[in-house]
């Protein structure tokens, strides 16, 4: 597996990756699945790195890790402007943040 499995968010550990079959038991119905010890979450997908990163996902580390290079951005653009007097319209952390928003 190319990255390894964060922890499950209720605590636990990932286990898997596993083959699953679907009710209807088919060739083409295998999914891909990983399940938590603790909770018993389950994903199921049609491949192994959709389902990695479904799993990995933390939508709530990215909104924070943005929230805070905002926060850096807009005390840089405040000590730039009032030690030098410029407003400041493009700078690194600009980029960074687009690139945070936009990771995978």
């Amino acid at each position: 597996m190319s990255k390894p499995l964060k922890p499950c968010m209720c605590g636990g550990e990932a286990v898997g990756p596993e083959w699953e079959t679907t009710a209807i038991p088919r060739p083409h119905d295998k999914r891909y699945g990983i399940r938590c010890t603790q909770c018993n979450i389950r994903l199921l997908g049609e491949t192994k790195e959709s389902v990695v990163k479904a799993w990995n996902n933390r939508p709530g580390e990215k909104a924070a890790r943005v929230e805070a290079l905002e926060e850096v951005k807009k005390r840089l653009r405040g000590a730039i402007k009032s030690s030098f007097g410029l407003r400041v319209f493009d700078t690194s952390i600009d980029k960074l943040i687009l690139e945070t928003k936009n990771a995978d």
